[in-house]
């Protein structure tokens, strides 16, 4: 995942910049291949319609190399113009759309993950008799989707192992 935070206002020099950037990580080797590339628009107030040139461009590189582009945290006028100039009015196949960049970044990892072997075919977790009976004081407890574990704000007074599932830690406005 290469991640890219943008700033200011951008225009056909530094979206084609921006081009070059994600060509050049796309040459370097003895690293994992890029799979997505991810645009945080949070500090753009606007792009110029030669940027959207250099967005096609991109779009097209990521086509050819099977990399998705996220793009995060777009000012409406800004979604508005990529989804009219670039996208035909919706999102493709190479293209997601996230309200931040922490919904965006967890989408790609999710996507990362969900390409592993599954852990059931995997080795047993095998723990050390101290670590068994540490857990051994543990009490199981299952919670349902959206249910908090901790809210902000509270004394912290638990230790929480998640053996199955997703949590999510958000910073509530």
């Amino acid at each position: 995942i290469a991640i890219f935070q943008l700033q200011g206002f951008l225009f056909f020099g530094t979206a084609s910049e921006l081009q070059e950037r994600v060509s050049r990580r796309l040459l370097l080797t003895g690293i994992p291949p890029l799979r997505f590339v991810l645009l945080d628009f949070r500090l753009v107030p606007r792009i110029d319609a030669t940027a959207m040139l250099s967005f096609a461009r991109l779009l097209q590189l990521a086509e050819e190399r099977d990399i998705t582009l996220v793009f995060t945290q777009l000012a409406p006028p800004i979604e508005e113009q990529l989804a009219r100039g670039l996208l035909g009015g919706g999102q493709g196949e190479r293209v997601r759309i996230f309200p931040s960049l922490d919904h965006g970044l967890e989408w790609c990892e999710n996507a990362l993950l969900a390409e592993l072997p599954a852990l059931e075919a995997r080795a047993p977790w095998v723990l050390d008799p101290q670590m068994m009976a540490v857990l051994a004081d543990f009490e199981q407890q299952r919670f349902a989707p959206g249910d908090y574990l901790i809210r902000q704000g509270d004394e912290p007074s638990d230790l929480f192992l998640i053996e199955e599932g997703q949590v999510t830690a958000q910073i509530e406005a």
